[in-house]
């Protein structure tokens, strides 16, 4: 019988070989792996389809993690904007003028008005004391301002990058500070100059002083530009967002 005729069947473990010469040999295809891939042993071909669900949890789980952080802390090439930066420097500048002149002309007003002698005794009372009291806000409106800085401009990208994000955190830090701050101090000036008039004059003068004192401070406390402090609280809020997505695909599998 001629050399290319004779085929000569060999077993070799799972996997069975035509043998017709010496430099051929074609692999059958072996059924039992796709009957039974669940069976440890050691079929390479078993084992390779068993783990590709594995696998492919894996490469999602990784890039929806660097998706996150891709989104989360963007590169050098997208730094904030300055122009965002200088415009809230600019706002700042304004409602920094604007209650100076408010709080001095107020405290201004009401020491002329008592000193003329043109109102009562009482009234004349409750205004040197309410006076006071928009004197403390003019001078606070004076000597401690909302300052935001802008940074110089930079040819290097990721300097400029930097320098934006650290005028951004300073920014919102001053900014949270002096809303908390304003709050606090206008309640307790005002409480303060509330009792003063309730104990010189009466309570319904009193009450009337906090009413007309407090308000204007709230009026103050909540125009002033809290923009930066919105960004950093919105980009947090994202970043732990982003986060918790990531470890809760990692958790599952």
């Amino acid at each position: 019988m001629p050399q290319s005729a004779q085929r000569t069947h060999i077993a070799m473990g799972p996997t069975v070989y035509t043998h017709a010469s010496r430099s051929e040999a074609t692999p059958l295809r072996d059924e039992s792996c796709d009957l039974d891939c669940k069976i440890t042993d050691a079929r390479p071909a078993c084992r390779g389809r068993r783990d590709l669900p594995r696998q492919l949890v894996l490469a999602v789980t990784c890039a929806a993690l660097l998706l996150g952080h891709a989104t989360a802390f963007a590169d050098c090439e997208s730094g904030l904007p300055r122009t965002d930066l200088a415009e809230e420097q600019r706002r700042a500048g304004q409602w920094n003028l604007a209650w100076r002149i408010a709080n001095t002309a107020g405290a201004t007003a009401q020491f002329a008005v008592a000193a003329s002698g043109v109102a009562d005794h009482d009234t004349t009372r409750a205004l040197w004391i309410s006076g006071a009291a928009t004197t403390v806000g003019a001078l606070v409106s004076w000597l401690i301002p909302l300052e935001i800085s802008v940074p110089p401009a930079s040819d290097d990208r990721c300097v400029e990058d930097i320098a934006l994000r650290a005028a951004v955190a300073r920014g919102a830090d001053d900014e949270r500070r002096a809303f908390w701050f304003q709050h606090a101090g206008s309640l307790a000036v005002n409480l303060g100059a509330a009792v003063a008039i309730a104990e010189t004059v009466s309570w319904q003068a009193a009450a009337r002083s906090f009413a007309i004192g407090y308000s204007v401070s709230l009026l103050q406390t909540y125009t002033m530009p809290r923009a930066m402090w919105r960004h950093r609280r919105s980009y947090s809020l994202r970043v732990q967002a982003i986060g918790a997505v990531g470890v809760a695909i990692a958790g599952r599998f």
